[in-house]
């Protein structure tokens, strides 16, 4: 067995105390017990931190030094899942990930809601005047070090976001998606909203008809995002003028909710909208979520199509070039560094960034960028993420989508690409921004 896995400090899951040193797991009257093997599983797929851990991993670490199959790692597993009251199909605290392994979800290796009401009830006596107390509800992924629990959330990253304009002292908690959250949390305030709307004090003065009169027959550049069966399908334009850029109002697309997928004629109708208004130079989306579609729109519409896969790094890409040309007032230059096939040196390259302002009129753009966290990775980076990951209530997958955010992320880095260098589109990579 792990050495020391039943000394582990006690930590909770998904509300449930779990007591390693006892064997067993307690929510309120309830007490279960387990076997130590089945506490050591459970202790380890904690320590992962939300992480998927790999069956060989669980036998080696659990079962060292022993000659094992992997029925007593499922046995185990089976109990751990009668224990939490937990369905394999519809897990809400072990689930299973084909072929990789299985995490824990909702593990909380910190202290319990009472226990944290007193320690902040202690600090706020002893907080000096003109000294903000800011507390987190977990500062960061729990891992175990030097045989104690530790977080990522260290003072200077709290400082940090005591500095930034997403954290609003005067609304301490706002509604967001039926879901009461911290404004610190919030991607994208409502300020910045509001400033980057044409019109407003800091973007271009343009009325109605100028901007009308801009748009008609311009081209453009398109993100899409899609989600056949739960997600929404949204699709962004952004124009790109002389001095900025500017984004239109979403096309979004809703599954059916009967468990049935969009159909791709209705993904398709979108893109025809766009196109007999405004003539499209490339089209930004996940080939590998619409094979078909993109094939269609090539072949069809006749525009560029341009492979973006999902990935928490082109993720937060996206996130540093949206949030940073959402703040810009007015146009800069900037060097970076791009890779030419054949050559080993990196050529330099001078780029002029443009600010990024919205029409008018923009409700489901809004809607969905409102609903937006700012998710901070293990490693410090930063992305645009919902407010919830889980899917369980389908009435409630309308006030958690952030898809239009992602579309408009996704063509917004497209379009920061060098354009007068005569490079192929796929034939760089940026090195620095």
């Amino acid at each position: 067995m792990a050495a020391g896995a039943l000394s582990r400090p006690d930590f909770w899951v998904a509300g449930w105390l779990v007591r390693p040193s006892l064997a067993r797991i307690e929510r309120g009257g309830d007490v279960v017990h387990v076997t130590p093997r089945s506490m050591a599983v459970l202790v380890y797929l904690a320590e992962a931190g939300g992480r998927v851990v790999s069956r060989n991993q669980l036998l080696d670490a659990v079962w060292p030094r022993l000659e094992v199959t992997q029925d007593a790692l499922s046995q185990c597993i089976v109990e751990l899942r009668k224990a939490f009251h937990d369905d394999a199909k519809r897990a809400t605290v072990i689930e299973t990930i084909p072929r990789l392994g299985v995490r824990l979800i909702g593990a909380n290796c910190g202290n319990g809601p009472a226990e944290i009401s007193r320690i902040m009830a202690e600090m706020a006596q002893a907080q000096p005047e003109g000294v903000f107390l800011m507390a987190k509800s977990n500062a960061g992924m729990p891992r175990w070090k030097d045989d104690r629990i530790t977080y990522g959330g260290t003072p200077e990253v709290m400082a940090e976001e005591l500095e930034s304009p997403t954290l609003d002292f005067g609304e301490f908690k706002r509604l967001k998606c039926n879901i009461p959250s911290r404004s610190s949390w919030a991607a994208i305030t409502d300020e910045e909203w509001a400033n980057a709307r044409i019109g407003s004090e800091v973007a271009p003065s343009l009325s109605v008809d100028e901007l009308a009169e801009m748009m008609q027959g311009a081209r453009c550049d398109v993100g899409l995002d899609l989600g056949w069966k739960i997600d929404t399908t949204a699709a962004v334009a952004e124009f790109t003028f002389p001095d900025f850029k500017l984004l239109d109002e979403a096309g979004v697309r809703v599954p059916p909710r009967d468990g049935t997928s969009l159909h791709p004629d209705r993904v398709k109708e979108m893109l025809y909208w766009r196109m007999e208004r405004n003539p499209i130079d490339s089209l930004v989306m996940d080939m590998s979520d619409g094979e078909d579609v993109a094939a269609w729109a090539a072949d069809e519409l006749g525009v560029d199509v341009v492979d973006r896969p999902k990935s928490n790094d082109l993720a937060v890409v996206d996130y540093k070039h949206f949030m940073r040309d959402l703040r810009a007032t007015e146009p800069q230059w900037k060097v970076i560094e791009v890779k030419v096939p054949g050559s080993k040196v990196p050529r330099k390259v001078r780029v002029r960034l443009l600010p990024m302002f919205l029409v008018r009129s923009c409700p489901l753009l809004t809607r969905h960028s409102m609903n937006a966290v700012a998710r901070r990775l293990p490693r410090g980076d930063v992305r645009f993420d919902r407010p919830t990951s889980s899917r369980s209530s389908v009435r409630k997958q309308d006030t958690r989508v952030i898809d239009a955010l992602d579309a408009a992320g996704m063509v917004n880095t497209h379009t920061n690409r060098p354009p007068e260098q005569g490079f192929d589109l796929g034939a760089f990579r940026v090195g620095s921004l």
